[in-house]
């Protein structure tokens, strides 16, 4: 991945983590656990997720936690892009350059199909789910296959 298109795609990261604050069925949509916190294992649950994005269109707060996640999470991926574009001697994890918008509806939608059951979200981790759903998202053709 050209530094370019590295640049381009963590301003997209941006305006995605943007965007989702912006879906107001998704804050209202389904109802995560009263005082959702992390895994067992210390991971941010699903239902810590939803909450967070409900919350991010009136706190400030919970918007700034939404943006950082999302964003950390992103460039994270990048740097194992990267990674993987080395060792495999140009293969790539996702090729096409994000962008459109990605809203708490469609993120919201992704948890719902990967754990359609609400009262494990509290257990159920949501960065694999994040992840997946981005790589369904803007895919590589010749990209390595990343799935759970």
């Amino acid at each position: 991945m050209t530094t370019g298109k590295r640049l381009a795609t963590l301003a997209a990261a941006s305006v995605l983590a943007a965007a989702l604050l912006q879906g107001t069925a998704a804050r209202t949509a389904l109802a995560a656990a009263a005082a959702a916190g992390p895994t067992a294992s210390g991971r941010v649950s699903v239902a810590m997720a939803v909450e967070q994005l409900k919350a991010a269109g009136s706190d400030a707060a919970a918007r700034d936690r939404v943006s950082s996640y999302l964003g950390g999470l992103v460039e994270s991926m990048l740097a194992l892009d990267g990674r993987v574009e080395r060792a495999s001697g140009g293969r790539h994890l996702f090729c096409k350059t994000a962008g459109g918008s990605l809203d708490g509806d469609e993120l919201i939608a992704a948890f719902a199909a990967a754990a359609p059951d609400p009262s494990r979200w509290a257990e159920t981790e949501a960065a694999p789910i994040i992840v997946d759903h981005l790589l369904a998202r803007y895919p590589c053709p010749d990209g390595v296959a990343l799935r759970r």
